[in-house]
């Protein structure tokens, strides 16, 4: 028997009362709501299990493994076990500390094997545990129904598969109080389906969480992000839970045919589950949880956590490529030159025009790491990367209206990852409110110089490039890269004006009422021209016009092959 002690040598722990016993204590000591419990070691599992007829019947298994028989093993050493008389001082110890520590109350026994619930073996589902022990009988049954689950069919073979010895196990305990739940789970803080890293993924029943771990219950399924934002909910018919029956132990009962249908969960106790799930993976180097939990009269307890071990997408930033505008610059496959050039150009003036901001030198050296991220060159096709415009974003006043604008501007409708910058303090925010403002204020003198300088290189290179060698040619665009690239603000604070006040014309036109569609503002400010980089669609539809004017040219565009 053992005390779990606030702090402790988790190895060592494990190695006395096993993996989810350490798993709790650890719990314990990081401050989560775990039911009240106490440990049996797996020395008295071996101690028990030294009794001659168990030996008899593990020899007689050795050879059904060698069969591989592994159910067969299993049921030989099984029924040795059950029939077991335990140790005198051994019930009585159980026993004693059950009323003891517990009171006597109503109890969960459950198994916890040495190496059980670690990183690379899990064993989740392969051993027992036993719900709503209520009497000394019941308590001393569940030690060997528990300890008997040592070797179920599905145990001997997963060691088997893993390359241990198929009967070789040991066996702590953990008696802990019963949470008469009316809500309880599982959740995975890592999809283990999809495999994404970024999503959790609760699911729910009502009643004890054991109908949900055998299989016999249908659940509610909430997915979250990282923000802890709920993405989406499939509410299941849940006709059958599990609860505590009158002369102890558990029974099935049918859901009231009102309460079928209804979510298990509100959207506040899954946020809350998620929160808690970032908790626990902190707790354990940042590894994915896989969870039990119960919530009892509103209160959030948690039953077991191991970490989740099926091959997972590696964490990191996340990346989305997008080009849903980059497109227009860029269409179709590109040659890699022509990407090189792109990066290159994008990462110059982007951190240009970061040095508009006044940022300190420390984050400068970040942003241009992020800022030579933003394309990316996917199957010979130039795309965004998303997370970088964020992280740009993220580093001027409002954010969050500025991140949503950017959405609407790129046409993202689903939630992302935002790689974002340190938040800015007070100081900080008033100096780039200050350094936009001005910016923004003479955004028409900036305009005319941008212009002059353009109206200056054009000028200064127009000349016959054929008559150039390489090495010329090459000095060429050496020159007319610098001078051009050199000086690219201004078209940056331009575009970042006119997406900021596109939406904020959306978001007015729709607070007053006056659109249905969603498109009234697309309508007031298409036609306005002057704007040059509308003039390649206005060629093509009067070429497109004087096309369908003529008949021989009709005919010869549409049956010419490409």
């Amino acid at each position: 028997m053992t005390d779990v002690p606030a702090e402790f040598d988790h190895a060592a722990l494990e190695a006395r009362i096993g993996g989810k016993g350490a798993k709790l204590a650890r719990l314990v000591a990081i401050g989560c709501d775990v039911p009240a419990f106490f440990a049996v070691e797996a020395q008295e599992f071996r101690r028990a299990m030294a009794h001659p007829d168990v030996l008899a019947a593990l020899e007689s298994a050795e050879a059904q493994v060698l069969r591989e028989d592994f159910e067969g093993a299993a049921q030989t050493v099984r029924d040795a076990v059950l029939s077991l008389e335990l140790p005198q001082d051994l019930q009585l110890a159980v026993v004693s500390q059950w009323r003891d520590e517990l009171a006597g109350g109503v109890v969960a026994v459950r198994s916890s094997a040495i190496g059980e619930d670690g990183t690379d073996h899990s064993f989740a589902g392969q051993f027992e545990s036993v719900l709503g022990v209520e009497t000394e009988e019941q308590l001393l049954a569940a030690v060997r129904q528990c300890w008997a689950s040592a070797w179920t069919g599905r145990a001997v073979a997963y060691r088997a598969r893993h390359e241990m010895s198929p009967l070789d196990v040991e066996m702590g305990l953990v008696v802990q109080a019963l949470i008469d739940a009316d809500v309880a789970g599982v959740m995975f803080t890592a999809d283990p389906i999809g495999g994404d890293p970024y999503t959790t993924v609760v699911s729910a029943t009502f009643g004890l969480g054991e109908a949900l771990v055998s299989g016999i219950a249908n659940a509610d399924t909430y997915r979250l992000d990282r923000r802890h934002d709920v993405l989406d909910t499939d509410v299941a018919d849940k006709d059958v839970m599990i609860v505590r029956a009158a002369a102890g132990l558990t029974e099935e009962r049918e859901v009231e045919p009102e309460r079928r249908g209804a979510r298990a969960l509100t959207d506040a106790q899954v946020r809350e589950l998620s929160r808690l799930g970032e908790q626990l993976e902190a707790a354990d180097a940042g590894r994915p949880q896989d969870v039990e939990w119960a919530f009892q009269g509103g209160r959030l307890h948690v039953l077991q956590t191991r970490p989740v071990t099926t091959k997972l997408r590696p964490r990191g930033i996340r990346r989305t490529w997008d080009n849903s505008n980059i497109v227009e610059s860029y269409s179709g496959v590109v040659s890699p030159l022509t990407f090189s050039f792109a990066r290159e150009a994008y990462t110059a003036v982007y951190f240009q025009a970061l040095k508009l901001l006044r940022l300190p030198d420390a984050e400068m050296d970040a942003a241009k790491v992020v800022v030579r991220q933003m394309l990316g060159y996917v199957d010979g096709r130039v795309y965004y990367n998303l997370a970088s415009w964020y992280y740009l974003l993220s580093v001027m006043p409002d954010y969050e209206k500025n991140a949503a604008a950017m959405e609407q501007m790129m046409g993202v409708r689903a939630p992302l990852d935002r790689r974002v910058a340190p938040p800015a303090n007070a100081t900080r925010k008033v100096r780039l409110y200050a350094a936009m403002g001005w910016q923004l204020l003479r955004i028409n003198s900036s305009i005319e110089k941008f212009r002059a300088n353009v109206r200056r290189v054009l000028t200064k290179f127009d000349v016959d490039f054929r008559a150039m060698d390489a090495d010329q040619l090459v000095d060429a665009y050496d020159q007319v890269r610098t001078e051009l690239l050199a000086d690219w603000q201004t078209p940056i604070v331009g575009d970042t004006r006119v997406m900021i006040m596109f939406d904020r014309l959306r978001k007015t036109i729709k607070r007053l009422g006056l659109d249905d569609e969603g498109t009234l503002h697309n309508d007031l400010m298409c036609g306005q021209g002057e704007v040059e980089s509308a003039e390649p669609t206005y060629h093509l539809v009067r070429v497109a016009e004087r096309i369908r004017a003529s008949a021989s040219m009709r005919t010869l565009v549409l049956d010419t092959p490409d």
